[in-house]
């Protein structure tokens, strides 16, 4: 449960400073990775299935069937290849004198998003884990949260962060949450619960 504070609302009066850079690219992406192989791996085999049969002289019958697995699987895999660049861009968190920015870079077909956080707009930052269990299963979410003065406007982040009212709540595993918390309290300790 994230911890309940008050910070400041002004930034420190400085130049923007350094620049720390969390990469958050191919973060949950193993789902997506795993379809799009199985998918184009049933595609390819169709395919090749067909083109067997018809070498072979095989009934009508059975190459119209293995023909028509071969162009569902196909054109279920695309959508997930078009998903690509999306995971693959350069993508994460950018934190420095002015504030926090959640980046994914446009790369061919995907345009990018992103949404910059200047520090007079947050409130405070915290850390949480979130834990679901369905059955025997459990999972582990780990996560930042930005508290904000006041909504964003407009908000385009990356599909790793979601803005719920007067919060961002970034996603990571274990390893980037810790990156991500450091980059933060190296340049406003001030705005953590426990200072």
């Amino acid at each position: 449960m994230p911890h309940s504070f008050e910070g400041p609302a002004e930034a420190p009066d400085a130049d923007p400073g350094p620049t720390h850079w969390v990469n958050m690219r191919w973060q949950s992406a193993l789902g997506w990775a795993v379809t799009t192989v199985f998918c184009l791996y049933i595609a390819v085999g169709m395919t090749v299935a067909t083109i067997v049969s018809v070498i072979a002289v095989a009934p009508i019958a059975g190459t119209m069937m293995l023909l028509a697995l071969a162009v569902i699987f196909g054109l279920l895999s695309w959508p997930l290849v078009r998903m690509t660049p999306r995971y693959s861009t350069r993508q994460g968190v950018s934190v420095d004198g002015t504030g926090i920015t959640l980046a994914q870079e446009p790369k061919r077909w995907f345009p990018g998003r992103s949404a910059h956080i200047p520090w007079p707009q947050i409130r405070g930052i915290s850390r949480d884990r979130i834990v679901t269990s369905s059955g025997d299963s459990r999972t582990v979410r780990y996560v930042v949260d930005i508290e904000l003065n006041e909504p964003l406007r407009d908000p385009q982040p990356p599909g790793w962060a979601a803005v719920d009212g007067g919060r961002v709540r970034v996603q990571a595993r274990k390893a980037r949450q810790e990156e991500i918390l450091q980059a933060l309290r190296a340049t406003r300790p001030d705005l953590f619960a426990d200072g």
